[in-house]
């Protein structure tokens, strides 16, 4: 792994590849993070993933990878508020 990768438990960063990678019993399960960009598609992936038998093993680390990439900024994941710059949320 280089520095393009972090890991959080079961869970791990690629952001050469763009991509976050889910350790399960059936080998990696893979999300392009291009289609998890909005909070809407983050929720839309975690319902999908809920219904997998492996969701609870690995929740909290693909949590904590979502959580860590929007605390940086680095992820592309756009925020409801994002671009405001009087600090009150978009109607």
């Amino acid at each position: 792994m280089g520095n393009s990768v972090e890991k959080v438990g079961r869970a791990r960063l690629d952001r050469d590849r763009s991509a976050i990678s889910l350790d399960t019993p059936g080998g990696d399960y893979e999300i392009d993070l291009n289609e998890c960009r909005t909070p809407a598609e983050i929720e839309d992936w975690k319902e999908h993933l809920s219904k997998k038998v492996w969701w609870q093993n690995v929740r909290d680390d693909f949590t904590a990878i979502l959580a860590a990439l929007a605390d940086k900024g680095k992820s592309g994941i756009v925020r409801p508020e994002a671009g405001r710059q009087d600090g009150h949320r978009a109607s």
